[in-house]
């Protein structure tokens, strides 16, 4: 993390934007291709988790549309941007800081502006975005948007999540120290659920329109789980909302406590590499087909 800050701030320096090479590629493609029968939303553990097959050139597919610095305000308008009728299925990935997580209160809150000129996203916090003066950046982000969007114009590739990451986790003392202040951060984050409103949505809907939806526990590594109390405390108030009776379309899927993952599959606490991305995908077009 503190290496993108860094990165960041580095970029600022060079006229760069964060993420806006990666967005604009996703505008095109999921513009292009228009249909998707599945559709995956949520943050990094979401884009470096679920790796679907490049689809035929125009045919009805999966899309993985989770990248980091997605929370679940905009993963909801993310999916009312890209729903169609050719959609059968939604993929959330749920982390543990999930309910209380809000992009544009973020270090990295101009990438609130790319949503906006992008997928036509508003600011969640009009206040927010006065105060950090996300309007005044609206002109330069559209000119940079453009310049991209003139190199991409014969372009025609598939969107490949990344980072695709080989590395296994650090298993150092220090190491794991710093991975267990991290959960406990998140934690802190779990118990200010300004967010879970957007499940609500989510669920009401996917019902509306005839689609399963699954909300997927993100799997983490057992120093990870250490620092934190049982899954059923973290995700009680998702529990209670994933109510089976009134919404029969909707299921949990636990990763969180899965014993199929083990720590080498990832490659920080809460981040699956290559490895844990293939057992991931595995288990999740396991489920889709049953």
């Amino acid at each position: 993390m503190k290496i993108r800050f860094l990165q960041d701030f580095v970029d600022k320096f060079r006229g760069k934007i964060y993420g806006i090479g990666d967005l604009v590629r996703r505008h095109k493609y999921v513009n292009r291709i228009k249909n998707f029968s599945v559709i995956a939303f949520g943050s990094s553990h979401m884009g470096c988790a679920y790796r679907p097959a490049p689809p035929p050139n125009g045919e009805t597919t999966k899309l993985n549309f989770g990248f980091p610095y997605q929370d679940l305000y905009y993963s909801y308008n993310f999916y009312k941007y890209l729903n169609s009728k050719s959609t059968k299925t939604i993929l959330l990935t749920f982390s543990v800081f999930s309910p209380g997580d809000v992009t544009i209160k973020s270090k990295l809150h101009g990438i609130c502006v790319l949503y906006k000129l992008l997928f036509g996203v508003p600011y969640q916090y009009g206040n927010i975005a006065k105060e950090k003066k996300l309007e005044q950046l609206e002109t330069a982000y559209n000119k940079k948007i453009n310049k991209y969007k003139n190199k991409l114009k014969n372009s025609k590739h598939y969107i490949e999540d990344k980072p695709r990451y080989a590395r296994i986790l650090d298993k150092s003392p220090a190491a794991i120290e710093k991975l267990k202040i991290r959960a406990q951060k998140h934690f802190k984050i779990n118990q200010r659920p300004v967010q879970m409103e957007y499940i609500s949505k989510f669920l009401e809907d996917t019902k509306e329109n005839s689609q399963k939806i699954y909300i997927i526990l993100s799997p983490v590594t057992k120093y990870y789980k250490e620092a934190l109390p049982a899954s059923d405390i973290i995700y009680s108030e998702l529990y209670k909302m994933v109510d089976e009776k009134k919404y029969p379309h909707a299921k949990i899927v636990n990763f969180y406590d899965c014993e199929e993952f083990q720590d080498d599959d990832f490659l920080d606490g809460d981040h699956l590499n290559s490895y844990g991305a293939e057992k991931f995908t595995r288990l999740i077009e396991k489920i889709i087909e049953e």
